[in-house]
């Protein structure tokens, strides 16, 4: 890693009265630090915590998670990050397993998304399905040109 990242990672950070370094740089939708440098030319982005992490802390080995002491997810200072295994950290943040979706309805008949935009994460079923609908209702002469392909397919068979 050349010194020249590390230039451009370190302008990126304000530090705060509390301690943090906040990260001043892009960032993912979920309020993450989103840090991009260079090596052999290519491009690389990754979480600015991860980097900082593994740049005055060494690896992170297979199967831990950082978890932010300070709970500020802008916060890079190294001394403000710690490693901990997937279950002790959700047990700091029980609710990151919602009971309920943004739209109120209950998760407890959510499922994983396998193919969508939102693989791997839990879906509100309810609210999937009026999606759905909203798409068919917009889309009406699509749905029934599909729906006789299909029963065109099927009497073929």
């Amino acid at each position: 890693m050349s010194e020249s990242n590390l230039a451009v990672f370190l302008s990126k950070i304000e530090v705060s009265e509390s301690g943090c370094w906040d990260w001043r740089g892009a960032k993912f939708v979920d309020g993450y630090g989103n840090h991009s440098f260079q090596v052999n030319n290519v491009k690389i982005t990754r979480a600015a915590h991860r980097w900082a992490y593994w740049k005055w802390k060494g690896e992170i080995p297979a199967g831990m998670e950082i978890h932010h002491k300070c709970r500020n997810r802008a916060c890079v200072n190294p001394d403000h990050l710690e490693l901990l295994t997937r279950e002790d950290h959700r047990k700091l943040h029980p609710s990151k397993l919602q009971d309920v979706c943004k739209r109120g309805h209950s998760m407890a008949d959510s499922y994983v998304d396998k193919t969508g935009k939102r693989i791997g994460r839990r879906c509100c079923r309810v609210c999937m399905l009026e999606s759905v609908r909203r798409w068919q209702e917009k889309n009406k002469e699509r749905v029934l040109t599909m729906q006789r392909e299909y029963r065109l397919r099927r009497a073929l068979q």
